[in-house]
C-alpha cells in the first residue's frame, strides 16, 4: 500500500513519518492480507476465478506469466480495496450506456471533421458514475511510496506539471476493462492493429493533476505523442529475458472533467498544423522546445464523466495533453494501454508505411530510448523536423 492518506483504507490513519514507515509499511501489509481474504469469502469470484474469466490474464502459446515482485504487485492493487458492487459492476461488459461515443470530431469540437481522428481517436464511455466515484476515492492525494512527487515527476517528465501519477498494478482491474472493451468494441474494430489486441497491461496510472495553490504551476500536460511500452508480466517461455508483449494503443479515462474547471484533453490536428496546405506530409507539430511555436492550433476537447479517449500511440496523428486546470477542484485520471504481441508488430520501417504527416513525435524525451533523431534505429519511424507554416 501507499502511505498516501487517499491511496488506500489501511493508510488512512497512519501519518507519513519516514523514520517508522518500515514498521507502519508492515502492519498495512497484515492489515491489506486480511482485504483479501474478505474478498474471496463474500461471494465474489476467487482470484484464480477471475484469472480464468478475464480476458488478456493467461499467457498465450509460447508465454510464460512472471511475477516480478508479488509483494509489490499487492501492495499496488486497487481491485480488492473496492466495494463488493463495484467489483461486480465493472465485471459486467454489457452494462448499459457504456460503449463507443464515436470518432473525436465535430460533436465535440466545431474545430474539428470527421477525418481528422476516424479510426485514430475515439471517446468511449467505459466507466459508470459509481465505477468513477470508487476509483477517484482509491487515488493519492499526495506523495508516497507508490506516488512520486510532483517535484520529480515534472522532473522525470518533460510538460508534466502539479501532477501525482500513482503506480497501480492490478490484473483485475485491467481484465475486466479489457472485457468491457473487446465485448463491446463498436467502431473501434475499425482502428488499426485493433484485432492483433490481446489484452491490457497491468500497469497503469492513476493520475490526479491539481490547480496552482501558491506559486505553483496550474496542473498540466504539454503536448507530446505516446510512445509503446513493453509489458513486463509475460515473456518468452523459451527465453525469460525476452518480454512477449508490447502496447500499441492508449486509453486515457478521465474521471470526474464535470467536476473541474479547466483540465480538456487538446489534441492538435495535422490537418491545422501544415506548414503549407498543399502538402500533407509537412506539419509544423515538432518542436524542439515545448511551448516555442505560436503558431500551432490546439483543440479542447470537454468529456464527460467515466469516458475515456482511445487512440493510436506511435503516430504524429495523435499529439495530445491535457490543458491547464484551474478553480479549486482536481482533475482525476486514469491511463493504462493495450497491448498486441511483438511478433505480430510489423518491421520498424512498415509500422507506419505511409504516414500522411511526416514529421513529429513527443516532446517528452524521457520516454524515449533511442535518439529518434538517428537513421536506422528501430525505433526512429517518423522524423522529427522542426518547420514554420510558409506564407504566399
Amino acid at each position: 500500500c501507499s502511505p498516501t492518506m487517499a491511496f488506500c483504507p489501511v493508510f488512512r490513519k497512519l501519518p507519513w513519518n519516514p523514520s517508522s514507515f518500515a514498521a507502519q509499511r508492515q502492519r498495512a501489509l497484515a492489515k491489506h492480507a486480511s482485504l483479501w481474504q474478505a474478498w474471496a469469502s463474500r461471494g465474489l469470484a476467487s482470484a484464480q476465478r477471475l484469472e480464468d474469466q478475464l480476458p488478456g490474464l493467461k499467457p498465450l502459446p509460447g508465454e510464460k506469466l512472471v511475477h516480478r515482485d508479488p509483494v509489490a504487485e499487492r501492495e499496488m492493487a486497487v481491485w480488492p480495496q473496492l466495494p463488493l458492487d463495484i467489483r461486480e459492476s465493472l465485471l459486467d461488459a454489457q452494462k448499459p450506456g457504456l460503449g463507443f461515443q464515436g470518432w473525436l470530431g465535430p460533436k465535440h469540437c466545431a474545430q474539428l471533421i470527421p477525418s481528422d481522428y476516424s479510426g485514430r481517436a475515439g471517446v468511449y464511455k467505459l466507466f459508470t458514475e459509481a465505477e468513477a466515484q470508487a476509483l477517484i476515492a482509491l487515488t493519492a492525494t499526495e506523495e508516497g511510496v507508490h506516488v512520486p512527487s510532483k517535484e520529480e515527476t515534472a522532473r522525470k517528465y518533460v510538460g508534466r506539471y502539479n501532477t501525482l501519477r500513482q503506480a497501480v498494478k492490478d490484473k483485475w482491474l485491467m481484465g475486466a476493462l479489457w472485457q468491457r472493451l473487446s465485448q463491446n468494441p463498436g467502431a473501434l474494430v475499425d482502428m488499426e492493429y485493433w484485432e492483433k489486441v490481446v489484452g491490457a497491461n497491468s500497469d497503469l496510472r492513476l493520475v490526479r493533476t491539481q490547480p496552482p495553490k501558491g506559486s505553483e504551476k496550474a496542473g498540466q500536460h504539454l503536448k507530446h505523442v505516446d510512445t509503446r511500452e513493453m509489458n513486463n508480466d509475460f515473456v518468452d517461455a523459451a527465453d525469460p529475458d525476452l518480454r512477449t508483449r508490447i502496447s500499441i494503443i492508449t486509453v486515457q479515462c478521465y474521471l470526474n472533467p464535470e467536476e473541474h474547471e479547466g483540465g480538456e484533453f487538446v489534441v492538435w490536428p495535422p490537418r491545422l498544423n501544415l506548414a503549407d496546405p498543399g502538402n500533407k506530409k509537412e506539419s509544423i507539430l515538432y518542436e524542439n522546445v515545448p511551448q516555442s511555436n505560436s503558431e500551432l492550433v490546439a483543440v479542447k476537447v470537454r468529456l464527460r464523466n467515466g469516458e475515456a479517449v482511445v487512440f493510436h500511440q506511435d503516430t504524429d496523428q495523435c499529439y495530445h495533453g491535457g490543458a491547464p486546470v484551474t478553480g479549486d477542484r482536481d482533475k482525476v485520471a486514469l491511463r493504462f494501454v493495450l497491448d498486441m504481441r511483438k511478433t505480430d508488430v510489423p518491421a520498424a520501417g512498415d509500422m507506419y508505411k505511409e504516414p500522411e504527416y511526416g514529421l513529429g513525435f513527443t516532446n517528452d524525451r524521457s520516454s524515449i530510448n533511442l535518439n529518434r533523431e538517428t537513421p536506422g534505429t528501430e525505433r526512429n519511424t517518423i522524423n522529427c523536423v522542426e518547420r514554420r507554416r510558409r506564407r504566399a
